[in-house]
């Protein structure tokens, strides 16, 4: 609900389509529920986080800088780690500052690494040339492949 309601009014103040960051946002919510159901988190926590993961990674994805690919998909996790861990915080969990903010730049880089390629080939002419619209293709790929890695990291974590 929170990256929803920034999403629209960031895309259409920065001319940024709102039609590329709405389907991530919403791509984000509905994976991050999953998530955490699978991993035994709340769903609400999953739907928030997942969403500003979504909205943060498309919305710079859209920005014209050098090696957007790989900042938007560090920005996202890193903001989608920070905002799961806070909803955890406020729920009782008794992760430190320090400990937060490692998971979210380890979240940050891994999701930098897993997913700045594939988001590389959406934003490349070869993408969008065979698949029509390749971001919105790479957000599905991406925040996929994303999540199968936080799952696993949940689950490593016990």
């Amino acid at each position: 609900m929170v990256s929803v309601g920034c999403a629209l009014p960031t895309a259409v103040a920065t001319d940024i389509g709102a039609a590329a960051v709405l389907p991530s946002t919403v791509i984000g919510a509905v994976q991050g529920y999953t998530a955490s159901k699978i991993t035994g988190g709340s769903a609400w926590n999953g739907i928030f986080s997942g969403a500003i993961n979504g909205a943060v990674s498309s919305t710079l994805n859209e920005v014209k800088l050098p090696g957007k690919a790989f900042i938007s998909q560090f920005a996202g996790g890193f903001s989608g780690s920070l905002s799961s861990d806070i909803f955890d915080y406020m729920d009782g969990s008794k992760r430190s500052f320090t400990d937060i903010l490692g998971r979210a730049v380890t979240s940050g880089f891994s999701q930098a690494i897993l997913c700045g390629p594939v988001t590389a080939l959406g934003n490349s002419n070869f993408a969008g040339l065979v698949f029509g619209y390749g971001a919105t293709l790479t957000s599905i790929i991406t925040n996929a492949m994303w999540d199968t890695h936080s799952q696993a990291m949940d689950l490593c974590e016990g």
